[in-house]
């Protein structure tokens, strides 16, 4: 079976930083990580690649920031608790 990526990132992190991690800690260290991951996604899939002072005018810039806002409550909702 081929290694999970996202196993070998945990793994090269613990190594880059000389920190010992337990296999009973990797279950939580790749939940941690896969809902941040994902909240990335969510803000790259809403938010523009640059934003300048001048946008902040722009309704365009808030109807996409509250479409981030929504897309994220529904994620946030749909997370167990």
């Amino acid at each position: 079976m081929a290694a999970d990526p996202l196993d070998d990132y945990i793994a090269a992190v613990g190594k880059a930083l000389a920190l010992p991690i337990e296999d009973a800690w990797r279950p939580a260290i790749r939940a941690n990580l896969e809902v941040s991951l994902r909240l990335a996604r969510l803000v790259d899939d809403h938010w523009p690649d640059r934003v300048t002072p001048a946008d902040l005018g722009d309704p365009a810039l808030w109807e996409a920031a509250q479409a981030a806002h929504r897309a994220l409550d529904a994620l946030l909702e749909a997370e167990p608790a």
